[in-house]
C-alpha cells in the first residue's frame, strides 16, 4: 500500500462502549475495519479495557484480531 494512502487510528474505550451479547469482538473490529479503513491504511487499532473485569472471550477475540 502507497504511503500517500492516509493513515487512520482507532481507539475503542470498550467500558463505555462495549460489545453487544449477541455479537463478537471479532465481528465488531472487522465492521470498523471495513467501514473506515477502505480508503486509509490502519496505523494503530486500540482497545482499552481492564482485563481483569472483561470478558474473557472478548480478550481473547481482540488478541486474534491483533487489537
Amino acid at each position: 500500500m502507497s504511503s500517500s494512502v492516509p493513515p487512520i487510528g482507532v481507539f475503542w474505550d470498550i467500558e463505555n462502549c462495549s460489545v453487544p451479547r449477541w455479537k463478537s469482538a471479532l465481528s465488531i473490529v472487522q465492521a470498523i475495519r471495513d467501514s473506515l479503513f477502505a480508503d486509509h491504511r490502519e496505523v494503530e487499532f486500540m482497545c482499552v479495557c481492564d482485563t481483569s473485569k472483561e470478558n474473557k472471550d472478548i480478550i481473547q477475540e481482540l488478541n486474534a484480531a491483533q487489537v
